[in-house]
């Protein structure tokens, strides 16, 4: 019995320990995912983007 208590105990530690330095670091996690977001961008937009045309214009008669 005592080892599933120490098992037990050490697991709520763990989760307790884990979910305090996620929240306590929550600040530096979010700019990072932004930073990585922002990087992004640019080329997601570049590539979304159709290339304009080389030529405007009425188009041209077929010569017979």
């Amino acid at each position: 019995m005592k080892v599933i208590a120490i098992t037990s105990l050490a697991l709520n530690v763990l989760v307790i320990g884990t979910g305090a330095g996620l929240y306590f670091n929550r600040g530096k996690i979010i700019d990072m995912a932004l930073d990585k977001v922002k990087g992004e961008i640019p080329s997601l937009v570049k590539g979304s983007i159709p290339s304009l045309p080389n030529k405007t214009g009425l188009p041209s008669m077929p010569r017979f």
